[in-house]
Formats: structure tokens, C-alpha cells, sequence
């Protein structure tokens, strides 16, 4: 696989702990053949500013989704098992991760 695809990581939630959000949750193709690695806010700025993130953009200071490239919702992980997606009108309510 091309090293720079291999390198790139995949936004798969965000995780908040009450109404604050704590960092993200992102899939590293790279990394032991794939495996999901936390990043908080400013790591996941940094690794958008660097270009080794899909699913997010900046937008100033602030990371906004990527709907240009088909991501409308991301799902939000506020405790074990309560995975659920920011649009209120997805036909899916809840996403697990194999």
C-alpha cells in the first residue's frame, strides 16, 4: 500500500464528558495493520493541519466536518456503549467498532 494513504488517519468519534468535548477517537491504518488511537482536540488540529486526517477540517481555530467529502454527523461516545451521531435524524442511533 502507497506509504502516504498508509499513513493517514480516519475520524471515527468524539468523546465528551459532559457537555465538553474531550478528543477524538480516530482509526490508524498505519499502525500494527489498523487500530484505533485517541487524540485530544489539539492533536487532531495538529494532524489536520499536517494533512494526516480525513473526516475533519479547520475552519479557523475550530474543527468542523468534511462534508465535501460525505461526512455530515460524527458519532459522540459520552460512556461505555453510548455511542450516539449528531444528526438527530440518522436512521442509526448507535455505531460499535470492530
Amino acid at each position: 500500500m502507497n506509504n502516504k494513504v498508509n499513513n493517514k488517519r480516519f475520524v471515527i468519534n468524539r468523546v465528551d464528558l459532559g457537555q465538553r468535548t474531550t478528543g477524538y477517537e480516530v482509526f490508524n491504518a498505519g499502525v500494527n495493520g489498523g487500530e484505533i488511537v485517541g487524540m485530544t482536540t489539539k492533536q487532531l488540529k495538529d494532524a489536520v493541519a499536517a494533512g494526516q486526517v480525513y473526516g475533519v477540517l479547520m475552519d479557523g481555530e475550530e474543527l468542523v466536518l468534511d462534508e465535501a467529502k460525505g461526512f455530515h454527523s460524527i458519532m459522540v461516545k459520552t460512556g461505555i456503549g453510548t455511542l450516539t451521531s449528531t444528526d438527530p435524524e440518522a436512521v442509526a442511533n448507535m455505531v460499535y467498532t470492530v
